[in-house]
């Protein structure tokens, strides 16, 4: 990704207002405990539209992890500028397509949640444990 390009994400993902400010959190999901089967993983987050599921961590240990919460939160805004429908489709084309862990939404996350200010995230969102 060029620079100019990283710039303009960043200045979406992290400056722009976010459309709405409550993020869920729900823990032990049934979702994610299939991604940390799929993935081989001890602890996955995975984000649906506005909720971030939690599986082999508690929602204490995300929110206290600035990368791993600024990480999740990207793909919360990527969820938000791309709508949900058009968001899952085009994950998963990237997923199919490139990988995992080199699809553009996995590298715009690594990218941006090293360049985010976690701080912001606490005064734009209200997080809730379901």
């Amino acid at each position: 990704m060029n620079p100019g390009a990283l710039f303009e994400l960043h200045r979406k993902l992290c400056v722009q207002p976010p459309m709405k400010n409550k993020i869920y959190l729900k823990t032990n999901s049934r979702i994610a405990r299939l991604a940390c089967i799929w993935l081989r993983s001890r602890a996955v987050a995975l984000v649906w539209g506005r909720t971030i599921h939690l599986y082999g961590a508690t929602a204490d240990d995300l929110l206290s992890n600035p990368s791993w919460l600024a990480h999740e939160m990207v793909h919360v805004r990527q969820y938000e500028f791309r709508g949900v429908p058009r968001f899952l489709a085009s994950y998963l084309w990237e997923w199919v397509k490139h990988g995992y862990y080199n699809n553009r939404y996995e590298r715009e996350a690594r990218d941006v949640n090293r360049q985010w200010d976690v701080g912001t995230i606490f005064d734009n969102y209200k997080f809730e444990i379901k």
